[in-house]
């Protein structure tokens, strides 16, 4: 009898062991959020943070889509955005450094795309 008793024990930590390596050694994520602040509907806005690619289409004035990513030493972005008849927002390529930080927002307005720099 004790000896099961042993064995289950011995399998439940061996359980949860593994269960906490897994955890412990996922990728940590963050997130951005894509705001439109121009004064028209943005038909297309596409890119890629550290390799996570996003597509959004038709985005209505004041309304904001978010953007998950896998964290990395340096989060390289890329995005560019289309605007209605044909208008192409210069892309915004950069980093957002060696530090994961929260509530970074790239906003579209009538002319540039603009990131603003979340907090630590």
């Amino acid at each position: 009898m004790t000896k099961r008793r042993f064995i289950r024990a011995s399998v439940a930590v061996g359980i949860i062991a593994v269960l906490s390596v897994a955890v412990f050694l996922r990728p940590e994520t963050a997130g951005v959020t894509l705001v439109n602040e121009s004064d028209d509907l943005v038909v297309r806005v596409t890119g890629d943070i550290n390799g996570a690619t996003f597509d959004f289409a038709d985005i209505p004035r004041g309304s904001s889509r978010k953007i998950t990513y896998t964290v990395s030493q340096e989060n390289h972005y890329n995005i560019s955005a289309e605007l209605p008849f044909d208008r192409k927002l210069p892309p915004q390529t950069g980093t957002f450094g060696d530090r994961v930080k929260t509530d970074h927002r790239f906003v579209i307005k009538d002319d540039q795309i603009v990131i603003e720099s979340g907090r630590d």
